[in-house]
């Protein structure tokens, strides 16, 4: 009958629920973390720290040091977690934390955003050259990872922040070659050579490329309205400020 079938999988999920720990997840994670120490069980004590932190929003804004014999027992997520946490206050660290978990665990799932990380905290001081070349490295690397084009997008970005505009614009090309990458991919692209163009002072392709974005892409409104914008620039600066006002 259909009682004799049902009865021993409502009787298990009963047992299962039972089995649950009475308080909430939150006050359990915290109580094992509590007891957790980070010289004796380095690997416990991290993995619930990284735990505890993800759960409450990343809003920890310090972690204790990681000892060499800790670095050893850690795995690549924790790694790069705590280097994420480290990168800006800490730089160093956080790099012989990454390079640790890039060395130590090559085929690890991590690996990528290691990689991102490292490349961050290479831009974030003043090392262009060789941010640049890693995010390349990264995009020949990954080319069809989740993250391919928001790498290409950084290294765009860091070319045009360091004036190398053409070098800018054939990165943002990489995204609108894609066509699986059409749609608010390449409204940004297509505004990021705009810009480019138009710091170039190449102001009849900087319309061309903001037009495009205004008339393909209007529905993603960011990009349409800062194509707007910099469009009247561009019509301004060619003395058609007429065409600017409509």
């Amino acid at each position: 009958s259909a009682d004799e079938k049902i009865n021993p999988l409502i009787k298990n999920f009963e047992q299962k629920l039972n089995e649950l720990p009475a308080e909430p997840p939150n006050t359990t994670l915290a109580a094992l973390l509590a007891g957790a120490n980070a010289t004796d069980t380095p690997t416990l004590y991290w993995r619930l720290l990284m735990t505890d932190d993800i759960n409450n929003g990343g809003k920890l804004t310090d972690i204790p040091a990681i000892t060499e014999e800790s670095m050893l027992a850690l795995s690549p997520d924790t790694l790069v977690w705590a280097a994420g946490k480290l990168q800006a206050k800490d730089p160093q660290r956080a790099t012989a934390l990454l390079k640790h978990a890039i060395g130590a665990h090559p085929d690890s799932e991590a690996l990528l955003q290691a990689y991102q990380v490292y490349a961050e905290i290479l831009k974030d001081q003043g090392y262009v050259d060789e941010a640049l070349m890693l995010y390349e490295q990264i995009s020949e690397q990954f080319a069809y990872a989740d993250d391919a084009p928001s790498i290409i997008l950084k290294r765009g970005d860091l070319l045009t922040d360091n004036d190398r505009f053409l070098e800018a614009i054939s990165t943002f090309e990489e995204i609108i070659l894609r066509d699986e990458w059409r749609g608010e991919l390449h409204a940004e692209a297509l505004y990021k050579i705009g810009v480019a163009y138009f710091h170039l002072n190449k102001l009849a392709e900087a319309h061309g490329f903001f037009e495009r974005v205004i008339v393909g892409y209007p529905t993603f409104l960011e990009w349409a309205a800062l194509s707007y914008f910099m469009d009247a620039q561009t019509l301004i600066k060619m003395g058609e400020a007429n065409s600017a006002k409509q």
